[in-house]
């Protein structure tokens, strides 16, 4: 039995089509945001980018974003409030592995754990980030 080969392309354009068919658009790109892939090497193209930037005004900065966001949570519509979760928890994540890359581990772990309660209530225990978090909530904790 042959069975009939299509592109990548036009096979990627189905699934889109089915996803956003059965899902509606915004759930479609959630979904689809677990797939990215970042290229490059982040840690040692960082120079090029931020040669005068230390970690600790990063950190500031990062800090203010978190709790800017999360005061203009209130203000985000009822329909989006599960999505704006989403980001704020992405957010958290971020911010633990910044403080967690900087030793500051009292700190690194509040976030993680932030970060981890709103991803297994609103996509589950076992989606990526989740994981993600929970992975480095136990390399805080060494055996």
């Amino acid at each position: 039995m042959t069975l009939p080969t299509e592109s990548l392309s036009e096979t990627t354009r189905q699934a889109i089509d089915v996803l956003t068919r059965e899902l509606g658009v915004a759930r479609t790109l959630q979904f689809l945001a677990q797939y990215r892939t970042g290229t490059g090497d982040y840690t040692a193209d960082r120079d090029a980018f931020l040669p005068e930037v230390p970690l600790d005004d990063l950190l500031e900065e990062a800090k203010r974003l978190d709790t800017e966001a999360a005061s203009l949570q209130a203000t985000i519509p009822e329909s989006h409030q599960d999505l704006a979760l989403l980001g704020l928890a992405a957010n958290k994540l971020h911010l633990g592995q910044l403080l967690q890359d900087m030793k500051r581990f009292g700190e690194a772990e509040a976030a993680l754990r932030e970060a981890l309660a709103i991803y297994e209530r609103l996509v589950g225990p076992n989606h990526p980030d989740a994981v993600s978090a929970r992975e480095h909530l136990s390399a805080l904790r060494p055996e």
